[in-house]
């Protein structure tokens, strides 16, 4: 909780946790906050909440920039480019594309690519970055 609040500190906009169910436990090992940005839920930028450490920030908007300039919407080819030398391919038991950035880290960029095109990308640790479908 305390990390959740640095956080919403560092973008500058309040976050919201996403809600407990009823007896799930499981709730405490692993979730999401979200921005609360114009009276609603950004849900395409997320940080993913383990024992209630950030371990992973998921983005699906194209207004967010890797470092090297990487976007949603970038052809894969140009991601390719831009982090040629240092990033590997693997198919996703989903069926997409994933390319991660500095493979062998405890802390990953990884891009997620559907028909050709960047959908989101994510950056964490290891393990939580490489889950796919988001908590595991």
């Amino acid at each position: 909780l305390e990390q959740a609040r640095k956080a919403a500190a560092a973008a500058g906009a309040p976050l919201t946790e996403q809600p407990a169910r009823p007896g799930d436990g499981a709730w405490k090992d692993c979730h999401y906050a979200f921005v609360a940005a114009r009276g609603s839920l950004e849900l395409a930028l997320g940080l993913m909440l383990e024992q209630g450490v950030v371990t992973r920030i998921d983005i699906a908007t194209p207004e967010v920039a890797t470092r090297s300039g990487a976007h949603v919407g970038d052809d894969e080819h140009a991601v390719l480019d831009k982090y040629q030398g240092r990033l590997e391919g693997r198919e996703g038991a989903d069926g997409r594309h994933y390319l991660v950035v500095y493979p062998e880290q405890p802390r990953q960029l990884v891009f997620q690519a559907e028909d050709g095109r960047i959908s989101a990308f994510r950056v964490g640790q290891v393990p939580a970055v490489r889950y796919q479908g988001g908590c595991a």
